[in-house]
């Protein structure tokens, strides 16, 4: 249990209503937790690191979304459609945004977007306001303070994915965007079709039993083999085989009864041992074994008897389990598992397949993201009055027919 009375991270299990939020205080402004516990995004982290599929599938999303990275382009309208004139990046716009590191600040987006449905961008201007760096701060991180008239203040920055000190706590003003970029201010940019008014719930969330399904089934797996007795042959040697070699038990306790204990246990292991070395190891795989046994006067036979044992490790089940939990994970984030190089049950793709399916994918899935990922960039800039007359979008590669083209790709602009 935590300080704060929140229950730790090792002992709590994500639920369906883990996303719901409550309020709370520090450095005395009430903010909104992020879950129920105020440690969702953690979880949610952590449940995904130790997923084989996820994290690639997510990978996959954030590599399409920002595609060949930033172009500039003057914008024009012909016949009521946009038209993006591509032209070479103004040096003072390509200052800015490698000053920034860019490409960082992309890819750290996109992923807490795939993730948790929102990203959080810090804005701090220079003290003549003509310019201003940015950066990415974990949804981890920040908490967002309880809403007055409609719209919340500000945040709260600090080290919420552990047990909250509060001096170590810093508020920050939310983003004006009607005011002047005068101060150091938080940007939320958040996919809104799930969740509250606060924090998503991200799009993938209802697939999260899945994963921990999955997540589980290899250490089932791995605990059976490390910890499982698993023996291929019961070999039966009867005792009477042991004392025709070394004779009759000695009566009494003394020196012979001890003599004969050791003659035995010594006859039983080399027995052992002749054996191992007959059946165990590859070199022996597939060999034909021939044992003598005898019948008593009662009937009764002795030798040895060699009998194989059927190994059931309940595999087949959980593999089959393990396939479903992987299709359902790559159907929640709509994502085709050829274009994340994922191997799932079902019909292969093809060149032509694959071909479509980038291309629908980059038509629908990303130009909504694309504009909550530049969202801060552009405002920024108007703000700053960077590059007027200048815009700045993504642009993509089209996979071709090597027919069509030789490198197997063309530069377009969607």
């Amino acid at each position: 249990m935590l300080s704060d009375g929140r229950p730790a991270l090792v002992t709590y299990t994500m639920d369906r209503h883990e996303h719901y939020s409550v309020t709370r205080t520090a450095t005395n402004a009430e903010y909104v937790s992020h879950g129920k516990h105020d440690n969702l995004p953690v979880l949610i982290e952590e449940l995904i690191c130790d997923n084989n599929i996820v994290p690639t599938i997510i990978k996959t999303r954030r590599n399409l979304l920002i595609g060949q990275g930033l172009m500039a382009y003057k914008p024009r309208y012909e016949d009521g459609e946009l038209i993006k004139d591509r032209v070479d990046m103004p040096r003072d716009l390509d200052d800015w945004l490698t000053d920034n590191v860019v490409d960082d600040y992309l890819s750290a987006a996109a992923r807490d977007l795939y993730i948790h449905g929102l990203f959080y961008t810090e804005v701090i201007p220079n003290r003549g306001q003509t310019t201003a760096s940015f950066r990415v701060v974990k949804p981890r991180k920040v908490r967002a303070r309880k809403m007055k008239s409609g719209r919340i203040p500000g945040y709260l920055v600090g080290p919420f994915d552990d047990d909250i000190d509060t001096s170590s706590v810093t508020p920050v003003a939310a983003y004006d965007p009607t005011g002047a970029l005068s101060r150091k201010c938080m940007m939320r940019c958040m996919d809104t079709l799930l969740g509250s008014d606060y924090y998503p719930c991200p799009s993938w969330y209802g697939s999260r039993n899945w994963i921990q399904l999955a997540n589980h089934i290899p250490l089932f797996h791995l605990a059976n083999l490390e910890n499982s007795y698993a023996p291929r042959l019961h070999i039966e040697i009867p005792m009477e085989y042991v004392m025709i070699m070394i004779g009759p038990r000695p009566g009494g306790d003394g020196e012979k009864l001890e003599t004969w204990k050791s003659s035995k246990e010594s006859l039983q292991q080399q027995i052992i041992t002749e054996l191992d070395d007959k059946l165990q190891g590859k070199e022996n795989a597939g060999r034909t074994v021939a044992t003598f046994y005898f019948y008593d006067k009662e009937g009764n036979a002795h030798g040895v008897k060699i009998k194989p044992i059927d190994l059931k490790l309940n595999d087949d089940a959980m593999l089959k389990l393990f396939n479903s939990s992987n299709q359902a994970m790559t159907s929640a984030h709509a994502t085709p598992a050829s274009l994340a190089a994922l191997q799932t049950e079902g019909k292969l793709s093809s060149g032509s397949d694959t071909r479509n399916q980038h291309a629908q994918y980059l038509a629908v899935h990303t130009p909504l993201d694309r504009k909550l990922i530049l969202r801060p960039l552009r405002e920024i800039k108007r703000k700053l009055g960077i590059a007027p007359g200048i815009e700045i979008c993504f642009h993509d590669i089209k996979i071709t027919t090597l027919a069509d083209n030789k490198a197997g790709k063309e530069d377009v602009t969607l």
